[in-house]
This record gives C-alpha cells, structure tokens and sequence, in this order.
C-alpha cells in the first residue's frame, strides 16, 4: 500500500495517478478532480478537500477517518459503503444532493451551509450534528438519533419526530412546520 502524507496536492485529474489502496495522510487536495473515481479500499486519515470534484465515486471499504470537506461537488455518493472504523467527515458548503448517509455513525459531524437536496439520512446516529444553513429539502430522516443536532437556519425540513429520537435538538419556530407535516397541522 502506498502511503502518502503531508502534501498538498493541487487542481489535477487524478484517475490516472491512483493507485488502488493508496492511503493519505495528513494531505490537502485543492481543486482537485476525482470525479467518478473508484476510490474504493483508498483511506483518507485528517485529510482536507477544497473546492473539489468528488461527484460519482466509489467508496467500498474507503476510510474517511477525520476528514473535511469545504466547498467541494460530493453528488450521489454512497458514504454507506465507506468503512465504519473511525469514520469522520465535516462538510462545508458543499453540495452533497443524492448521496446516501444511510446507518452510519456520524456523532458530530457537521454539515454547514451544504446543499442536501434528497440525501437518504435513515438510521443514522447524527447525535450533536450540525446541520445550520444546509438546504434539506427531500432529505429522509428517519430512525435517526438527532439528540443535540443543531438545524438552526437549515431550510426544507421534514422530520417526523414519532420516527426519530430529537432530545435536545434544536430548531428555530420557523421550522415548526417541517416537524408538524406528518399530522396535515397547518401553522400560520
């Protein structure tokens, strides 16, 4: 496996240089293109993505262990298949629209002003996530722990809490309705 750490490593299509199972560490990719990559069984440890292209890859068994994500194109990935050991991703004003979520730990994450349109949040453990300023329309919460989750500002919600454990969770009284939609209540 071929290791590679501190770098910074900028603005290239990088489908020819992988190498399957390379593992990053401690690395900065800055406008960097891995779109439809297969990044499968690739492992990213403290690692930062800016203003990158990530749409359609694969990430059977990829470790994302305490990695961010700021202003970066993440469209209809599978983070599901990502390996479960340690897995840790903070995103940033990125549009993140059809990617899936579904079962994973993600105490503390945080997903703040990203565009979430129609991501499958189901049976995650979002405990203390942060999703203020992130565009959640279409997005499904369901079986989801959101205790202590902060939506301030979050916008398109709809989030039946007799499907979801909420305690402490907070929410504006403008979001009352995305929470009250279940129940045909209408709040004027």
């Amino acid at each position: 496996m071929k290791v590679i750490e501190d770098e910074t490593i900028t603005g290239k299509n990088l489908d020819n240089w992988l190498k399957q199972g390379m593992q990053f560490e401690y690395c900065t990719f800055k406008g960097a293109d891995f779109s439809k990559s297969n990044l499968s069984g690739f492992s990213f440890l403290e690692c930062e993505f800016t203003d990158s292209d990530l749409s359609g890859i694969e990430l059977v068994d990829t470790g994302l262990k305490s990695v961010r994500f700021d202003s970066c194109k993440l469209m209809g990935l599978r983070f599901s298949q990502c390996n479960p050991f340690l897995l840790s991703m903070h995103f940033q004003r990125c549009k993140l629209d059809f990617s899936s979520f579904y079962n994973l730990q993600l105490k503390e994450s945080s997903f703040v002003e990203c565009s979430c349109l129609d991501c499958d949040f189901a049976e995650a453990n979002l405990t203390g996530t942060n999703f203020s300023k992130a565009n959640l329309q279409g997005a499904v919460f369901v079986g989801c722990n959101l205790q202590n989750a902060n939506f301030q500002e979050a916008s398109g919600l709809d989030i039946d809490p007799n499907k979801n454990t909420l305690k402490g969770a907070q929410f504006e009284l403008t979001q009352l309705p995305g929470l009250l939609n279940q129940h045909q209540i209408i709040v004027i």
